[in-house]
This record gives C-alpha cells, structure tokens and sequence, in this order.
C-alpha cells in the first residue's frame, strides 16, 4: 500500500497520520509497525514522532494478519466492585495474571471475564480483550475493564491523558523520612532479556507518594505509603521505591538480597486501593477498598506502630 501526504496532512506524526488512515490500528500498533521497519518513507527507514512533509510518499507493508489466540473461558469467581452496561471493576487477587502470555494460558483474568461476559472476546486487542490497564501478577486491588469497543477506545484515551487517578497502599523497608516526595527517574526495558525494568532516559516515570504510617518489626523498621503514580510504566512503583533506598515488602524482584532473605509475605505488598475517573456515561466517580486479608494478617503479625 502507497500514498502520497498533502499539504493539509503536512505537519502530523506519522504514527498519528497512520491511526487515521488505516482505523483498525491503534496507535500504539501503528508505532510498532514503524519502528519494524513495515513503513517507510521515501524507501527509508523513520522513527514513529516523524513530522511528515507535504509530498512525502509512505509505504506499508503490514505482516499478515495471525489468527487470533484462541482464549477459554474460565469458571473463576470475580469480586466486582461495580459494573455498569459499559464497564465493569474488579478487585483482583494477588497471584491472578491479567490476561494470558506464553507462560500463563489460563487462570487469567481475562479467562473469567470471557466466562462473566462472553462478548467481551471482542472487545480491544484479540490477546487481551476488555483489558484498558494491568497490575502485577502479585498485586492486589482494582482493575477497570472495558465492556463494549465504545468503553474500550473511551477508558484508553482517560488513560492516555492521565484523566484517571489511581492510588496504592505500599509497605516498604525502612523509615521514609520525608513525609511526602516526588520521583522522578525515567525507565527502560533491561537489555538483559528478563522481565526486569531498569532505570533510563528512555520513558519519564514519575512517582508520588505520602507517608500514612511507621511500623516497627522484631528487626526492621517499615513504612506505609500511599502511592499516587503520574504515569504507568511496567514496575513503575516498585522500582521508584527501591531507588530510593525503600524497596516493597515482598517484592522479590527489586528488594534488597538482605530483605529477600528476610521477609516472611510471599508477594509484594502493593494493593491498588482507589480510582478516581469519569465513568463513560458523564458520571464523576470514586472507587475505594481496603488492604485484603493477607496484607492485613502480615502488619497484625510482623508490625506494631510506632
């Protein structure tokens, strides 16, 4: 596929010229596509925020289309926190992954969602379908999913424009000293093939956060912190904190080999506790629950306030 830009096209990013022209991709696919080399401009290779130049000739050559991943629905038992014709919010277990990957066929999220609701298959990215934003495997607390493609494109955009307001509670090792903070540092993917994240200049992450309560342990200080991410980067918080010299309770992948070896919860303590966003009717609404029973069982066991 060839066309030519024109003078009213002159002037936009080609990742957002492309969304437009071909309306079955999203722009993120749009940009993947670009930086695969599928577009190309005048023969040559350019990057997605490429202005596009009046004349310029674009060339596409798309991959086939694959078939798409055959998802099972699965009879697991969802804790819905509300749910209305456009949208529904879950308030997911630690160790539930939000929607299936080569490790994790079932048991997924988006397996009981296609149970809940079997026209949601067609809702979003066929791989992933309702699904608008993820948490860790082994973070508890709120997810928005969406119903219909209308909610779909609607709760991406909120997202995008960082319209919706989402807060954590996090336990972490040591006494933060400042009651409240900004971080700043920008993250990339780790070069080294594993699922680790790493501090870059590749993608501003920014981070803040608000000191609700000290804790003492037989050994350890800790730290209650509410959370309020700026953005939503893979492992945003949990690197954040580690930055700064306070890694999670639990988290097996950033904390410290001392605190690794120490820690007695077997998953971060990290819970999605609120959203605060414009439902896709008009509605303002605010969403809230509290930490689930094995967060609350480690602080009565392992912490006294101090």
């Amino acid at each position: 596929m060839e066309f030519q830009i024109n003078k009213i096209e002159a002037g936009q990013r080609l990742d957002v010229l492309l969304a437009r022209k071909l309306p079955d991709l999203s722009r993120s696919v749009s940009k993947k596509y670009i930086e695969a080399g599928c577009v190309v401009i005048g023969g040559k290779k350019v990057k997605a925020s490429y202005k596009l130049n009046d004349q310029d000739i674009i060339s596409i050559n798309l991959p086939e289309k694959s078939t798409p991943p055959k998802l099972a629905p699965d009879n697991i038992k969802l804790d819905i926190v509300y749910e209305d014709d456009d949208i529904v919010i879950i308030n997911k277990p630690a160790g539930m992954v939000v929607h299936p990957d080569n490790t994790h066929k079932t048991g997924t999220l988006v397996n009981a969602l296609l149970n809940y609701y079997p026209p949601i298959k067609d809702v979003g990215e066929p791989d992933r379908p309702g699904i608008v934003h993820r948490l860790d495997k082994d973070t508890s607390g709120l997810v928005i999913c969406a119903k219909t493609g209308k909610a779909y494109k609607y709760l991406v955009g909120k997202f995008k424009s960082r319209e919706i307001t989402k807060k954590y509670y996090a336990l972490v090792f040591g006494k933060v000293k400042d009651k409240k903070g900004i971080i700043t540092y920008s993250l990339s993917k780790n070069k080294s093939g594993t699922a680790k994240m790493t501090v870059a200049i590749d993608k501003e992450a920014v981070t803040e956060y608000k000191v609700k309560e000290y804790y003492r342990g037989e050994d350890q200080d800790y730290t209650l912190l509410e959370i309020s991410p700026k953005t939503g980067r893979t492992h945003q918080i949990r690197i954040h904190l580690a930055k700064i010299g306070h890694p999670i309770v639990g988290d097996q992948l950033y904390s410290f080999k001392q605190h690794r070896r120490e820690c007695p919860l077997q998953r971060q303590f990290l819970h999605a506790f609120r959203l605060d966003f414009k439902l896709p009717s008009g509605e303002n609404k605010s969403f809230k629950i509290g930490l689930p029973e094995d967060l609350n069982d480690f602080l009565s066991r392992s912490c006294y306030t101090q």
